[in-house]
């Protein structure tokens, strides 16, 4: 990957996750549809007893950062979220990154538990 893009990706995947763990829901924006789906799963993930949390430094290190090819012209990101009960959890974000004029654009795709 370009090291280039990397601290921005970095960057606002924090963002995201931030506007998560803070319930900001209205500052996330959807890579497919609507967000309903999206927020209905970490309502259920926090009626659980899980609390979403801002990500560590630590967490990058496990971003798994698939680059734009012949094929897409996005960053496709996935990494696991934080919990407050249990730090790393099983819970992993999809991210999708694309350049909108010369800066990246992050987009929430899905959560899931793989």
């Amino acid at each position: 990957m370009s090291d280039a893009y990397l601290p921005q990706i970095h960057a606002l995947a924090a963002e995201i996750v931030h506007h998560l763990a803070t319930e900001q829901y209205d500052r996330i924006r959807a890579a497919r549809g609507p967000l309903t789906d999206l927020i209905t799963d970490i309502k259920s993930y926090r009626a659980d007893g899980f609390t979403i949390v801002d990500l560590p430094e630590s967490a990058f290190g496990n971003f798994i950062v698939f680059e734009p090819n012949e094929f897409k012209d996005d960053w496709d990101v996935e990494f696991p979220l934080w919990t407050e009960e249990h730090g790393e959890s099983d819970l992993q974000a999809y991210l999708t990154f694309r350049l909108e004029g010369d800066h990246l654009v992050g987009f929430l795709d899905h959560v899931r538990v793989p």
